[in-house]
């Protein structure tokens, strides 16, 4: 028994298996339990399925001075997010959480805001928020350059709460004309 030689004698029970240090008894409990919560997270509720995905649209509203555009810091953007219910059912709008990924103008830690917007079927709305941003290295755009954002929505209904999630390009330029 190759593998019983590797292991010392305090390392088997009575019965001859060997046993597990308590640090690896730990983790595996707690794999299990976060593997668990993961699953039960995961799992859609059936009634929310039937409401049909929101349309969001992303403006930033807020611009840096031509002066100030290469400046490195922090500082404030404000942004409208446009949210359109295509579904036959009033929706409620919750929460919005944003944050930016990639490359880009400046960097947006996750930020979330709260809301209480009831929105009609087949209708639209605009909520305006501030968000804090840092410019970490000056692009060839400065601080009004794109960024993209990843965002997360939290709705309720009467079929019970849900989220959707957008991927948008904040403060894209117009083309010349």
């Amino acid at each position: 028994m190759r593998g019983k030689d590797l292991l010392t004698e305090s390392e088997y029970d009575q019965r001859g298996a060997a046993t597990l240090p308590f640090a690896f008894e730990v983790s595996m409990r707690r794999f299990a339990s976060l593997v668990f919560i993961a699953a039960v997270a995961c799992a859609t509720d059936k009634n929310t399925e039937k409401i049909a995905d929101p349309d969001f649209a992303l403006v930033q509203l807020s611009q840096m001075p031509e002066v100030a555009r290469n400046v490195t810091g922090g500082f404030p953007v404000q942004y409208r997010l446009h949210v359109g219910n295509r579904a036959a059912v009033p929706i409620t709008l919750r929460r919005v959480n944003v944050q930016s990924v990639g490359l880009g103008a400046y960097d947006v830690p996750s930020t979330s805001r709260p809301f209480n917007l009831a929105i009609a079927p087949e209708k639209s709305v605009a909520v305006d928020f501030f968000v804090p941003v840092i410019v970490t290295q000056p692009t060839i755009l400065g601080a009004n350059g794109p960024v993209t954002l990843r965002g997360v929505v939290t709705f309720d209904s009467e079929l019970g709460p849900f989220q959707r999630t957008f991927l948008l390009q904040a403060n894209e330029r117009p083309a010349a004309p």
